[in-house]
């Protein structure tokens, strides 16, 4: 009896979810100019891939056209154009979104009306645009999948074997597919269940040949009926050399200079395709096939030495190697008694000819490690890096066969050393720049003989750098708190570095700019006291003149450095400039900024009653329209989600004020002024709080800041010591009991949808839960004016 009912259980699940969700998109697309705007409106009426299925939700996705270009606004560092989405009804009726795909894919207009996607003209100039998006809707099918299913391609089918196929309509959740030679034969691919999938590999075809296919899209309502077999024709068969299925045949020589090679004539040569190398068209060549022998590789070389090359295990298969001649050859390690495919080619070659061999390789023996490091010894200290480079040598391996070559690690981190390069000689010295100061250092040298580096391993050495003097400043600039301003200037004399240093009390965003000097151009860079780079810019937005800002800055000294045409900003304290010919005044201004003083910066807080300490010094006034602040302000901003019980409680500090927002263009949620009961949210919405200290007492400063989701009374449940719920968890009944009235008790499930409510009136109660599935609730208890939200397992 128990199989039986374990059984009957499985079937009842499987065919649950069988019945499974299936999607369909429809793209919607509008070209036009971003200045006229350009509009794409689609209508619910428009959305009917789902027919007769009733969609239970619906997403924008898959967006395309310039909402990927890179000069839309959110998507690159060119501020173009970007776009606004409106919604019309249903789920975000009201929405307003601006930007490119990041933000608008993924994006719920399930139960919509209409919408429109306008395009946004940011600069003086009229840009052609392309608006490309997807709907796609989720449903349940009610009948069988349509048979509409029709192949992508019909004529020059690849050999490669790839065919693909339109998505059927009316939600399959599967294909049947057959392949023949003839009609109703399934002898290249017998019926199967391909899965939901469009696309399938049927391995190498035949050149010039008809092929037979039927495809019968299937949900759990069963088969789609009357499918029409279709037919496609392969690629025909093309001269040797231009098609990976119709290579040339080569040989593994065992040496080139004895062998006869094979010439690729450009003149009839075709695109061998991009690869990971060269991903570029116009790759014009030739393909070939070769095994290798029981030698370790090959060496393939080419007497053009501009010649680039792939080898891969299979057509359509693995690369295996990629890249452009060395010296006119190139050594590839493969495994042997192999057959592989390679391809030669040259950019855009239309004419001459390469000749290309290959030849079995032999890795040489390995060479033994370096012995000792000559300077810096290891160990050392006080090394002077005041001029960024040290030089760095060693002793050559005494034993084994010479290094031909060697390979440099550095780090700052033991066994973390990153590879700078090879030498590209045997030589046992280099110079490296960039060396801070105050700072200790690993490094490591492997010897190569050929390509073949040292077994190893081979020892790590270190050393430590002295501290690097701090530069000439024309000033001193003092930042004790948010909101300061400070700056220095000077005649620009070519091709001076100008240094101011910035003493910082962090707590702040820190910006330094050129932004009023008279010079032609500008860079500008920010160092630390040990000489390290913290970061740089040129031509702020889109201008010749400089600005960078650092946030989460600790507090030290700094060094602001600027410069004008092509600063390098070399370490430790190393900026270089190759200018010779501007003039004028260098001015670096210094400005700190409270990190969360725009809405665009707000600061995440936890609905869970946590006191958060703020500041609000130095603030400026955001200007958000809609505010009910009043009198100067000084706002700092902060963020959070709407919780499940939708409904939160702010507290600030005497002195200041708030006010919470359902977005940064200005959208004042109800009733949130200075609120001290329950503020009504939306679950999963974001939410920004506007902090000011009272424009009548005008203190700028700190504050605590508290967002719960239960009230901040001193009444009700601080004052209800025995407010119990048990059991927890629970399997049919939750019992309540509190010393006052409960008033009214919601339920809701991890969507956020309210499940239950109830208004007891009484000191205890019990909710009936046994109808509920199994899961996580939460239980909004108010009392007494005062609200508690717990959270509940329903087993």
């Amino acid at each position: 009896m128990y199989m039986k009912k374990i059984t009957l259980l499985l079937f009842l699940i499987s065919s649950f979810f069988s019945v499974a969700q299936s999607t369909c998109n429809q793209t919607f697309s509008a070209t036009g100019n971003d200045d006229d705007p350009t509009v794409l409106t689609i209508t619910a009426a428009e959305i009917n891939c789902a027919d007769p299925a009733v969609p239970t939700a619906l997403t924008l996705t898959n967006s395309a056209g310039n909402l990927t270009n890179l000069n839309c606004a959110t998507n690159g560092t060119s501020n173009w154009y970007d776009f606004t989405l409106s919604i019309t009804g249903g789920a975000s009726n009201g929405v307003t979104i601006t930007g490119c795909a990041g933000e608008l894919d993924g994006t719920d207009i399930t139960g919509f009306t209409s919408l429109t996607i306008t395009s946004n003209d940011l600069d003086t100039f009229s840009d052609v645009v392309t608006i490309e998006i997807d709907v796609e809707s989720t449903f349940v099918a009610l009948t069988p999948p349509n048979c509409d299913s029709v192949l992508d391609e019909t004529t020059d089918v690849s050999v490669g074997g790839d065919i693909s196929w339109s998505q059927a309509t009316g939600g399959p959740s599967s294909y049947d597919l057959t392949v023949g030679l003839s009609s109703g034969a399934g002898d290249v691919f017998p019926t199967a269940d391909v899965g939901n999938v469009t696309t399938i590999n049927l391995g190498t075809l035949t050149f010039g040949t008809t092929y037979f296919v039927t495809i019968v899209p299937k949900n759990a309502n069963g088969s789609a009926t009357g499918c029409v077999e279709q037919t496609f024709t392969t690629e025909a068969l093309p001269p040797i050399g231009q098609s990976c299925f119709n290579p040339i045949a080569a040989t593994v020589e065992t040496d080139c200079t004895m062998a006869t090679p094979n010439t690729v004539d450009f003149a009839s040569s075709v695109d061998v395709g991009p690869y990971s190398c060269d991903g570029t068209t116009g790759n014009n060549g030739a393909w070939f096939e070769f095994t290798s022998s029981s030698a370790d590789g090959v060496t393939i070389s080419s007497t053009d030495a501009l010649v680039e090359y792939v080898v891969l295990d299979d057509c359509n298969g693995t690369e295996i190697a990629c890249g452009t001649f060395t010296g006119n050859s190139a050594i590839i390690l493969l495994s042997p008694n192999t057959t592989f495919k390679l391809a030669v080619w040259k950019d855009a070659a239309t004419s001459g000819t390469t000749d290309i061999c290959i030849e079995e390789y032999t890795l040489p023996p390995a060479p033994d490690c370096a012995e000792t490091p000559v300077v810096p010894a290891n160990g050392a200290t006080m090394v002077d890096a005041s001029t960024g480079t040290v030089t760095f040598s060693w002793t050559a391996p005494s034993s084994g066969p010479p290094p031909t070559d060697y390979e440099f690690f550095l780090g700052t981190e033991s066994g973390m050393l990153t590879s700078l390069g090879t030498l590209g000689s045997a030589a046992t010295t280099i110079d490296i720049i960039n060396i801070a100061g105050n700072d200790t250092y690993y490094w490591q040298v492997i010897p190569l003989n050929g390509i073949t580096p040292a077994v190893g391993p081979c020892p790590e050495w270190s050393f430590t750098t002295a501290p690097v003097p701090p530069p000439a400043t024309i000033a001193v600039i003092d930042i004790t708190g948010c909101g300061q301003t400070g700056s220095a200037s000077q005649p620009y004399v070519i091709p001076e570095i100008t240094w101011v240093q910035i003493n910082f009390a962090g707590g702040c965003d820190l910006t330094i700019d050129t932004l009023t000097s008279t010079v032609g151009d500008s860079e500008i860079g920010l160092y630390d006291s040990d000489g390290n780079l913290i970061g740089s810019n040129d031509d702020f937005g889109g201008g010749l003149l400089s600005s960078l800002t650092v946030t989460n800055l600790p507090a030290g000294t700094y060094y602001a450095a600027a410069g004008t045409f092509n600063v390098t900003f070399g370490q430790p304290f190393n900026p270089t400039s190759d200018d010779t010919d501007d003039t004028g005044i260098i001015e670096i201004n210094v400005t700190s900024s409270v990190p969360n003083d725009e809405c665009a910066d707000a600061e995440a807080i936890a609905v869970d009653g946590t006191p958060v300490n703020g500041d609000n010094t130095g603030a400026t006034d955001s200007m958000v329209a809609g505010a009910c602040f009043t009198g100067t302000i000084s706002d700092v901003w902060y963020t959070f989600d709407g919780p499940i019980g939708e409904e939160v409680f702010i507290q600030v500090t005497s002195g200041f004020q708030f006010e919470l927002y359902s977005d940064c263009g200005g959208t004042l949620v109800a009733g949130s002024c200075n609120e001290t009961g329950a503020i009504a949210v939306t679950s999963g919405t974001t939410y920004y709080l506007r902090i000011s200290d009272i424009d009548v007492t005008r203190a700028p400063g700190a504050f605590t800041v508290q967002v719960a989701e239960s009230s901040f009374s001193t009444d009700g449940f601080d004052n209800v010591a025995d407010f119990t719920y048990y059991p927890n968890p629970v399997k049919n009944t939750l019992s309540l009991n509190a010393q006052q009235n409960i008033d009214n008790i919601s339920m809701f499930n991890m969507l956020g949808q309210e499940v239950m409510r109830l208004s007891p009136n009484s000191v205890s109660t019990e909710v009936d839960m046994s109808s509920l599935l199994t899961g996580t609730y939460f239980v909004r208890v108010s009392i007494e004016g005062s609200t508690k939200t717990v959270r509940v397992i329903k087993q």
